[in-house]
């Protein structure tokens, strides 16, 4: 880095706070709800549904709509509205309920997040984990076999409405001959770990989902789910004769788990200061990327830059969160990857006798490098 590029760089570290990555994605903070009419009253109950239903999604957990401060701001929900419209529903069982359109509602951003954050409940950000599928049947006549994302299958569909609802990204396997010759149905509905991790290497999931389930005689569904994660994983078994209600027991626990790895929970002791060296950083268009990148993460405050050497620059970084919560969501898109200390380090280290830095502080920064565009 010559000395003419950090010169530009100092001069527009401030032009460059106000400059965000725009990675929130809409139909996060939008509902569709039915209605019966176009009226006042209808138009603020659909509101209220369609608030509930958004604020669930984007803190991770239903329990967030047992705080007082939340049901306040529920009932004020209209004023939050960006925009709504109504169109055409095509759903003949809710016709036959009396509903005559459905109302697309866009809910303010910035407001939802601070109606969580004032009622002290974690924020899950745009930037989502996704989950690989793997689901067997076991079928009467068939035996045991693969649903994947072509599949008719109603659970199937459960899952999807119920991840769209959630906001979960679900990836499916191919379920080509390269699946077909690394896993078996078989060893999916034995939970053979080693299989199916390797098997699933090819999708660079974040999360792996194994579903198996029967139907008995009386149609009722009897499952078992594991949910793995990164070295964790948690199993349980679901029962149920309403596939649609099955969907949502499914991805429920999952987004549960999820935000509370990666959820934003207000800190006691408010804004903290983490600094970061990342390395990689070859030109100004890099740097800008990079900066813009943190400063546009939903935990971040204020991004500022301390120093910079060669390659690698120091960025002090204010968050609403700790520093684990941090480098978990650096590490689910890859911008950023941790890296080994090297001789581009920028870390003043002169201590006073018998005290050790801390993490992520100015005398042991987190080591990155960057890999986005």
């Amino acid at each position: 880095m010559n000395r003419y590029w950090f010169c530009i760089v100092s001069l527009l570290v401030v032009l460059s706070n106000s400059v965000f990555a725009q990675n929130a994605k809409l139909d996060l903070y939008r509902s569709v709800v039915p209605v019966r009419s176009q009226d006042a009253s209808e138009r603020q109950f659909a509101a209220q549904k369609g608030l509930q239903e958004v604020l669930v999604r984007m803190s991770g957990s239903a329990s967030v709509l047992e705080s007082p401060s939340v049901q306040e701001a529920i009932g004020k929900a209209q004023r939050y509205l960006e925009q709504f419209q109504y169109a055409r529903l095509d759903n003949s069982e809710l016709k036959q309920k009396g509903f005559e359109e459905n109302l697309s509602l866009v809910f303010s951003a910035r407001v939802v997040k601070e109606i969580l954050r004032e009622a002290k409940q974690p924020f899950w950000p745009e930037t989502r984990p996704k989950t690989l599928v793997w689901l067997v049947e076991n079928h009467i006549d068939d035996g045991k076999r693969f649903l994947g994302a072509d599949s008719s299958h109603p659970l199937i569909q459960s899952l999807n409405a119920s991840a769209k609802l959630r906001g979960a990204p679900l990836i499916y396997p191919l379920l080509d001959l390269d699946d077909q010759i690394a896993l078996s149905p078989e060893q999916v509905w034995n939970l053979n770990e080693a299989a199916i991790y390797e098997a699933s290497a090819r999708y660079h999931a974040d999360v792996i989902l194994l579903g198996r389930f029967s139907e008995t005689s009386q149609g009722v569904m009897l499952a078992t789910w594991q949910i793995a994660h990164r070295g964790e994983s948690r199993v349980f078994d679901s029962r149920s004769d309403d596939i649609a209600a099955l969907g949502l027991d499914v991805v429920a626990p999952l987004t549960e788990w999820m935000s509370s790895i990666y959820g934003i929970v207000p800190q006691a002791q408010g804004e903290q200061k983490m600094y970061l060296n990342v390395a990689g950083i070859q030109s100004f268009g890099q740097y800008m990327a990079a900066f813009n990148y943190l400063q546009g993460l939903a935990m971040a405050k204020d991004v500022q830059l301390v120093a910079a050497r060669q390659d690698t620059l120091l960025l002090a970084l204010a968050a609403d969160t700790d520093i684990e919560k941090l480098v978990s969501t650096l590490k689910l898109d890859g911008r950023l990857r941790e890296n080994v200390r090297n001789s581009g380090t920028l870390a003043p280290v002169e201590l006073p006798w018998g005290q050790g830095p801390q993490r992520g502080s100015v005398e042991l920064p987190l080591e990155y490098r960057w890999f986005g565009s």
